[in-house]
Formats: C-alpha cells, sequence, structure tokens
C-alpha cells in the first residue's frame, strides 16, 4: 500500500469525486503501456498468421469427444 492518507472529513460526494480525479490521472498515466501492450499483441498475432500462410501443412485429426472430430496441423498448431 502506499503512504497516501485519505482526507477523513469527506462526505460521500466528495469522496466519488476525488475517486473519480484518480480514475482519470490513473487512465492518462496507463493509456500509453496499454498502447504497447496491444501493439505487441498485433504483432504476435501478425507473425501467428504469417506463420500459418507459409506453412505446409501436415493434419492431423483430434478429437475431444467420440462427434467432435477436427484437424491440428502438427508444424504449426493451426485448426480446421
Amino acid at each position: 500500500m502506499s503512504d497516501y492518507k485519505l482526507p477523513t472529513n469527506l462526505s460521500d460526494e466528495e469522496l466519488s469525486i476525488l475517486e473519480s480525479k484518480f480514475i482519470e490521472e490513473y487512465n492518462v498515466i496507463t493509456q500509453p503501456y496499454r498502447d504497447i501492450f496491444a501493439k505487441i499483441s498485433q504483432e504476435f498475432k501478425r507473425r501467428e498468421q504469417e506463420k500459418c500462410e507459409k506453412c505446409s501443412h501436415v493434419w492431423e485429426r483430434e478429437s475431444g469427444f467420440h462427434n467432435d472430430r477436427y484437424y491440428v496441423c502438427k508444424l504449426c498448431g493451426m485448426e480446421k
């Protein structure tokens, strides 16, 4: 926990305003990190898609349940 101490004599409305202020400040501070994480996630997806597009698939039959059949590429992990 931080050393920040809340004022003890705030009304419910003032406490709500203070919370909103801190939420807004937090969102401004963390926005660049959320942008970076989104770009990293997009790059992972792009690389996975590129890997599947370039793969010469070797399909292996899988089944989770007795009527559930699907195929998984042994090389890239793509399902169909």
